[in-house]
């Protein structure tokens, strides 16, 4: 499954997946009702941080807190469901999907069932349910890659977001990870965001977990990692140039903020990038282009552009991006 290639066409041949069925981001749900934002100073042994390490986190990669829920994933990501499944009419009388989407790295442990038991708790018996992972922070992204490439028409919800608070997978040496969920809703009418391109790259060479590499490898990605992603963006606005605006905005994943002000210094785009609250967010998984997103969406600007880029990197080596396009109803 990793060594899966999937490519588009050109402009002239695919322009929206499949014919007559353009896959669009019609509303996105965020956070939980028992989500809240844990300071660094306050994160004790949850995370093992010293006062030396979150003065560090702060100063490098721009953090002051994370965000805890206080719930299990069960009842954390059903929350976020339950409201995404308001924006959509007769949800439980319709076929759909839901789809779940995790790390690989740092899988959360759920009962076996789980997701199907959350479909059926909130009336979507007649939902499919199933997981994407393999592609760990990138999954997301890589979900509405292939979601675009496949020939449906009913609603889907895409639900992001895991349990993080453990000093044995929490911390990161480029980040620290939140507990935020997100639920996207597809396919219920044509407004919001419209998938425009996609474009996915795996480096199959690094699919261990970094904490299991053998030092030579663990050498090799640190000196590789940057500059393949910096490949990977020019990569991406080459590929998309065709339908690119003056005015596109870049929105990448909340995850080693050097290493990305680098590839936008690089890449000349540091007048046409948003960071989303790093902040206060941290890294929350496949959940972060999401929450950047919708917080790019409701700001009462006038001024912003309706056409962004997301780009995302999973460990594994995967990075994937999308080219979307803000449609609205008249």
């Amino acid at each position: 499954m990793d060594h899966i290639r999937i490519e588009l066409g050109s402009p002239d041949e695919v322009s929206n997946g499949t014919e007559g069925i353009p896959l669009i981001i019609n509303s996105i749900f965020t956070g939980s009702d028992k989500s809240t934002a844990v300071a660094l100073d306050d994160l004790g042994p949850d995370y093992d941080i010293s006062p030396k390490g979150a003065s560090a986190y702060r100063r490098f990669y721009g953090l002051s807190a994370v965000n805890r829920c206080e719930e299990d994933l069960f009842s954390m990501l059903g929350d976020t469901l339950r409201r995404a499944l308001s924006a959509i009419p007769d949800a439980s009388g319709q076929p759909g999907q839901l789809i779940y989407c995790k790390t690989q790295t740092h899988n959360t442990f759920g009962a076996d069932g789980w997701l199907r038991e959350l479909a059926d708790a909130h009336g979507l018996s007649r939902w499919e349910a199933f997981s994407v992972t393999m592609t760990n922070c990138a999954s997301a992204t890589v979900a509405m890659h292939f979601l675009n490439l496949s020939a449906t028409d009913g609603p889907i919800v895409l639900i992001t977001g895991e349990k993080a608070f453990h000093p044995g997978v929490s911390v990161l040496s480029v980040g620290l990870l939140s507990e935020l969920p997100t639920a996207s809703v597809f396919n219920v009418d044509g407004s919001g965001w419209q998938m425009v391109e996609s474009h996915v790259q795996h480096l199959g060479e690094f699919y261990e977990n970094p904490d299991q590499m053998q030092m030579a490898a663990r050498k090799r990605l640190q000196e590789v990692y940057a500059p393949a992603l910096c490949h990977f963006v020019e990569d991406c606005l080459s590929k998309y140039e065709p339908y690119l605006r003056h005015d596109t905005v870049l929105i990448p994943h909340n995850l080693n903020l050097p290493v990305m002000r680098a590839i936008v210094r690089q890449i000349d785009w540091e007048d046409r990038v948003y960071y989303g609250d790093v902040a206060h967010h941290g890294h929350a998984y496949c959940s972060d282009l999401l929450l950047n997103l919708d917080r790019w969406a409701t700001a009462q600007d006038e001024t912003l552009s309706e056409q962004v880029i997301l780009v995302a990197a999973g460990t594994g080596v995967t990075f994937a991006s999308c080219l979307l396009e803000r449609r609205r109803l008249s």
